[in-house]
C-alpha cells in the first residue's frame, strides 16, 4: 500500500540523515517540522482555491464608493498631467504594477488569515 504523506518519503530520509540528533524522538522534532511546512504548503493551497471561489461571487464585494471615486479622481488627474506618450505609458506601467502588487498582497493576506484561522480551529477544537 503506498504512503501517504504531505513530505516526500525520501525527503524524510535526507532530513533525518542530515539533521544533527542524538536520538529518534530529537530527530522527530526535525520531522514534525518538516510535515509542518508539507501541511502550510498543501492550506495555501485550498485557501488559494477559496479565495478564487470567493473573488467570482460579487454580493460579497464590500467596496467603499468613495475610496474608488477618489482613487479614480487621482488617477484622472495624475493623466491629464502627463503631456507625452512616454510619460503616459510610464503611468500605465506605474499603475499596472501598482495594481499587481495588491493582488498579490491581497493574495497573501487572505491565505495567511485562511492558515492563522485553520490553526485557531484545530487548537480550539483540541
Amino acid at each position: 500500500m503506498p504512503r501517504i504523506s504531505m513530505v516526500p518519503f525520501d525527503n524524510l530520509v535526507r532530513i533525518y540523515s542530515e539533521t544533527p540528533h542524538k536520538n529518534d524522538m530529537e530527530a522527530m522534532k526535525h520531522l514534525e517540522i518538516a510535515f509542518e511546512k508539507g501541511m502550510i504548503e498543501v492550506l495555501k493551497e485550498i485557501a488559494y482555491t477559496e479565495l478564487l471561489k470567493y473573488e467570482n461571487r460579487t454580493d460579497n464585494l464590500n467596496y467603499s464608493d468613495n475610496a474608488y471615486t477618489e482613487l479614480d479622481d487621482s488617477l484622472n488627474n495624475a493623466l491629464e498631467q502627463c503631456s507625452t506618450k512616454e510619460q503616459e505609458d510610464a503611468f500605465f506601467n506605474l499603475e499596472s504594477a501598482l495594481n499587481r502588487i495588491t493582488v498579490l498582497e491581497s493574495e497573501k493576506h487572505f491565505i495567511g488569515g485562511f492558515i492563522t484561522g485553520y490553526k485557531f480551529l484545530k487548537e480550539i477544537g483540541q
